[in-house]
């Protein structure tokens, strides 16, 4: 079955990445000190979701888990309100992995608290959470659509030549914020 990945940027990392040339693996998936993890969770990673800009998953589940999805697209912009809706069909040698973000959001709704600060990643219920997050990867072959917010995982770059780039336009409707999609085109 033939896949896409879709990533969610900031206007001004688009033009980083077109800089560089490719789209590079930037955060890890793990800040913990634990031998016990994989190493792969040590390396740096770029995340995107699955077969759709806007995963059923995450939206459907959005006021489930405190309005997760605006919190990702809201998360994305970086102060800059121009945001990027990148697109590339996986290839094998991408060597994706699907992770359970539920485990996270779990966490987050127990400590009430925004994951995205970095200082939470310190917080005790964060810590057993992002193992339980990790020890969900599962390669993409073995990926059975059963996950309640499925993300996908990548280590290696992406080049631009595969990518392409739509701008996402953002209008509030009572808060938070409603995605609307404006027309695919190629930025290259």
């Amino acid at each position: 079955m033939n896949h896409t990945a879709y990533h969610y940027t900031s206007g001004s990392l688009w033009c980083f990445i077109q800089e560089a040339g490719q789209l590079n693996p930037t955060s890890s998936v793990s800040h913990l000190r634990d031998t016990l993890l994989p190493e792969w969770s040590h390396n740096p990673h770029w995340y995107a979701f699955l077969d759709s800009p806007e995963p059923r998953e995450w939206v459907e589940n959005n006021r489930r888990y405190d309005y997760v999805w605006e919190r990702v697209l809201k998360h994305v912009h970086h102060g800059d309100f121009q945001i990027m809706l990148l697109s590339w069909s996986i290839l094998p040698e991408d060597k994706i992995r699907v992770v359970d973000w539920v485990h996270m959001e779990k966490a987050r709704n127990e400590v009430n608290d925004v994951l995205y600060v970095p200082s939470t990643r310190k917080l005790p219920k964060i810590e057993p959470a992002l193992r339980h997050y990790i020890r969900s990867a599962i390669s993409l072959e073995d990926y059975m659509d059963n996950y309640a917010l499925p993300e996908i995982i990548g280590s290696e770059p992406i080049s631009v030549k595969r990518i392409t780039a739509q701008e996402v336009v953002f209008r509030v409707k009572h808060n938070p914020f409603k995605a609307i999609h404006a027309s695919s085109h190629r930025l290259l």
